[in-house]
């Protein structure tokens, strides 16, 4: 990683502050372990920062402060990455250090590896698990306490949602340093242990946490699943033991009880079980049938669907015929889950031409918008993948007019296949749906609708939008959006009190100076505002240097000023 690709990431002056955080030294605690970069940075409050790089280039940046919650790359960032530049260079180069280790006597480099690791205990966590022929009870409750000292750093009790981000990359990087380690180093047994341990501390944060936790559970399940399938047949039926324990106590949370019984069924059921599942989902689904499609009183399903699914699944588990599985999704397609699974696959294997009339007749069923909406979309991924321009066009145009929500590249793309001679009869319908005023403007801009455009952003007291859509104007409106100007610039002047307020109005007499008599407007009203406002000398001064740098006066065709 170097300043080079990184820097274009932030504004000078964010750079800037990041810059001075760093050289005072606010960066606390700064770690950098492999592709990882964490630190604390102190401000008003203290924020911690994840860095994590892909080909030493940062590729998730998330800090803890509201500046970055709101998906902006923040001064904390930028100083942690200051300060790791900064180790960088410190280091030496790496041909100096294989150097001087070829060269360095073994007993001398053991010694000082030995005084290093010691003296750190993450870094002798890291060693012993990578090392260690077997990991000892005391190695274990280490990695347990660095794992508590996760849940502790970010409240025993609460965590913030603002630090929720930070602290899912910390649990995830503890899975990938710690119990993903272990598994490749054969601890089989230990990185159960561990990533159970994780995974109950997490159950424990969940009511303080205001975050999804589906992904850390999940995470923990697929380490799980990947235990399971490279130990023993004796560590396998541990596990299944212990998970099974875990399931029947009265004390396990019910979702979490159901997360490891759902597990346990897809992953350590002997082929025996699944069969004898098999039938038994069989016999009551045959019940449910004849019920008129109602599962079978004191089923724990809430439908036949459901039902049918989890058959479908058991015989993908017991690797039966893909035919013999197509055949039964085939036959009960009219239950809306077997039909979302079976339309799922075709998507997943590209089957456009299977795919296209199961959505074509759900489009003719939908009920609702957001139904249709979602038909529309998929059949527009299917349309366009195969080519026919004309029903991706119809479908385009269908999910347009029943979304909530509505964009620029959308309206481009259906311009795009509309035949030229059919868009100005077109257009219209199109644009009347759109409900966001920022977008319709967009829409009314590009199109070169002026009038309209008109229309929309002098309705509402809203300067942004003149500021943004007012230069698509000029030439036929110049004069009304002057006077807006005019109008707006003078009540913001007399209550101008600051160096950001006038720096506000000098940017808006440049903007003036892009509509025909702005020129002149300009300077008049900032000689206007140095006469009304006389004792505020930042406002003289700035308006002194701004009539100094435009002394040309624009003279409107009838000789007045406007």
């Amino acid at each position: 990683m170097t300043k080079k690709n990184w820097t274009h990431l932030f504004p000078d002056s964010i750079l800037e502050k990041g810059e001075d955080y760093a050289d005072n030294g606010a960066v606390k605690d700064l770690k950098i372990q492999n592709d990882r970069i964490s630190a604390v940075v102190s401000g008003n409050y203290d924020y911690r920062v994840t860095i994590e790089l892909k080909d030493g280039f940062p590729d998730s940046l998330r800090c803890s402060c509201p500046y970055a919650v709101e998906g902006n790359y923040c001064k904390h960032m930028a100083a942690v990455l200051f300060k790791a530049e900064e180790r960088k260079d410190g280091a030496g180069s790496r041909d100096e250090l294989e150097e001087i280790v070829k060269e360095m006597p073994r007993e001398k480099l053991n010694a000082w590896a030995l005084e290093v690791i010691r003296n750190h205990e993450e870094l002798a966590n890291d060693f012993l698990v990578r090392f260690s022929p077997k990991i000892s009870d005391a190695l274990m409750k280490k990695l347990k306490k660095e794992a508590d000292d996760i849940f502790d750093e970010f409240g025993s009790e609460y965590v913030d949602y603002m630090e929720a981000d930070v602290f899912f990359a910390d649990i995830d990087h503890f899975l990938d340093e710690r119990v993903e380690t272990l598994v490749s180093e054969g601890h089989y047994m230990d990185a159960f242990e561990l990533s159970l341990y994780v995974f109950f501390a997490l159950s424990d944060s969940e009511e303080y946490v205001d975050s999804d936790m589906e992904g850390s559970y999940d995470r923990c399940m697929d380490i799980w699943k990947e235990i399971v399938g490279a130990c023993s047949d004796m560590e396998k039926k541990a596990i299944r033991e212990r998970l099974l324990k875990i399931a029947k106590k009265d004390s396990t949370d019910e979702y979490l009880q159901d997360l490891i019984s759902n597990f346990i069924e897809e992953e350590l059921w002997s082929e025996e079980e699944n069969r004898e599942a098999l039938k038994k989902l069989d016999r009551e689904i045959d019940i449910g049938i004849q019920n008129g499609g109602k599962p079978p009183t004191g089923s724990s399903y809430g439908s036949l669907g459901v039902m049918m699914m989890d058959r479908i699944l058991l015989m993908e588990r017991l690797s039966m015929a893909p035919k013999e599985i197509a055949d039964y999704e085939r036959a009960h397609i009219s239950y809306k889950e077997v039909r979302d699974h079976y339309k799922w696959k075709l998507e997943l294997g590209k089957d456009w031409e299977g795919l296209i009339p199961l959505l074509e007749e759900d489009k003719g069923g939908a009920a609702r918008d957001y139904d249709l909406e979602s038909i529309a979309r998929e059949l527009v991924k299917a349309y366009h993948e195969t080519g026919n321009r004309e029903k991706e066009l119809e479908n385009r145009v269908l999910l347009f007019l029943h979304s909530s929500y509505n964009s620029l590249e959308e309206f481009r793309e259906i311009k795009n296949l509309c035949p030229k001679e059919k868009w100005e009869s077109s257009r219209g319908e199109l644009i009347a749906h759109v409900r966001d005023g920022k977008t319709r403007c967009e829409i009314l801009a590009e199109e070169g609708l002026q009038e309209e455009l008109y229309r929309e952003i002098m309705k509402d007291n809203d300067m942004d939008f003149i500021h943004t859509y007012g230069p698509f104007l000029s030439g036929k409106y110049d004069r009304e959006i002057l006077q807006r100007y005019e109008k707006y610039l003078d009540a913001y002047a007399a209550d101008s009190r600051s160096r950001y307020a006038y720096s506000v109005l000098i940017s808006c007499l440049y903007r003036l100076q892009q509509y025909k008599g702005g020129k002149a407007l300009a300077r008049k009203l900032a000689k206007e505002w140095m006469a009304a406002y006389p004792t505020r000398k930042l406002l003289v001064s700035e308006m002194e240097n701004y009539l100094k740098k435009n002394k040309e006066i624009e003279i409107a065709e009838d000789g007045t000023l406007f």
